[in-house]
C-alpha cells in the first residue's frame, strides 16, 4: 500500500520585474526566450524545440507540439494533451520577430539556437547566455 503523497510546492509565477531583470542579465540573443517562456508558460523543453513555422506572428500564436527530451534530442510532446497552440502577448511577438530577424533560424528551422547555430541541450540556454557582472 502506498502512503499518502506530498503535496508539491507552490510554483509562483515571476514578477513584471523579476523577468525584466533576467532579460537585462541574459545575452541579446536569448531575451526574447525569457520574456516568450515567462509570458506564455512555455516549458523549456518545448521553447528550445520551437521552430519558425510554429510561430504565426499574425495571429500571434505559437504551436508546441514538439519539444526537446532528457535522453534523444527532439521529440514529440510529453503528452497528446501538451500539443497546443498558446497565444502570445503582442509585445513577446514583436520581440519574437525581431529575434528571428536579427538571429536567423539554423538549417532545422529552430528560433533558439547557439551562436554557432545549434540547437540548445535541456538546462543550457539560460546558463549559456547569463552576463557576469549585471
Amino acid at each position: 500500500m502506498e502512503g499518502p503523497k506530498t503535496p508539491r510546492p507552490h510554483k509562483r509565477a515571476p514578477t513584471p520585474e523579476q523577468v525584466d531583470a533576467l532579460a537585462g542579465a541574459i545575452d541579446d540573443r536569448y531575451r526574447a526566450w525569457v520574456y516568450l517562456v515567462a509570458y506564455t508558460g512555455l516549458r523549456p523543453g518545448e521553447s528550445y524545440a520551437l521552430r519558425v513555422d510554429d510561430f504565426d506572428e499574425v495571429h500571434g500564436t505559437i504551436r508546441v507540439d514538439e519539444g526537446l527530451r532528457q535522453v534523444g534530442g527532439m521529440g514529440e510532446t510529453k503528452t497528446e494533451g501538451s500539443n497546443r497552440t498558446v497565444p502570445i502577448p503582442p509585445s513577446v511577438a514583436r520581440m519574437l520577430s525581431d529575434h528571428i530577424a536579427e538571429y536567423p533560424p539554423n538549417d532545422e528551422g529552430l528560433i533558439f539556437t547557439s551562436p554557432d547555430g545549434r540547437g540548445h541541450q535541456r538546462g543550457q540556454l539560460p546558463a549559456s547566455g547569463v552576463r557576469q557582472g549585471r
